[in-house]
């Protein structure tokens, strides 16, 4: 399991939850292209704004944080273990998605299907999540 710590100046309620959100952005080898570096450096820094963003990702060969604190991980044959996630982004994977669903029942799992015509289709994530909020959506939105 990989530990998550509450945010400077967090308090953990009475039931012990804390009160932190935690994201996490899987992007599977057949997804490695499909946003640029600067595209998934810009989402995973928005979503640590409001809690802690992991990035896992095929071609990533081991742990390491950027120094605005997203911390990168290995994505191999199964996602990262936490213990509590608030949403997950996956790219341009169904099977990811499905498997994102089933291993995190509680958090919400968003679908990122960009393609080469047209701006990221975050297929609702962005009234879920308002730092996304700006980015263009495809036709099916």
């Amino acid at each position: 399991m990989i530990p998550t710590a509450p945010a400077p100046g967090a308090s953990i309620p009475v039931d012990g939850r804390p009160q932190y959100q935690n994201y996490l952005i899987v992007v599977p080898g057949a997804a490695d292209g499909a946003l640029s570096e600067e595209e998934l450096t810009a989402l995973a820094q928005g979503l640590n704004q409001s809690g802690f963003a992991y990035v896992a990702r095929s071609g990533q060969q081991e742990m390491a944080d950027d120094s605005c604190g997203v911390r990168y991980l290995p994505l191999r044959g199964e996602l990262p273990s936490f213990g509590l996630m608030t949403a997950v982004v996956v790219i341009n994977d169904q099977a990811w998605a499905a498997r994102a669903a089933a291993a995190y029942p509680g958090a919400a799992v968003y679908l990122l299907e960009p393609s080469a015509t047209s701006a990221p289709c975050l297929h609702g994530i962005g009234s879920a999540l308002p730092m996304l909020a700006a980015a263009r959506h495809c036709s099916a939105c």
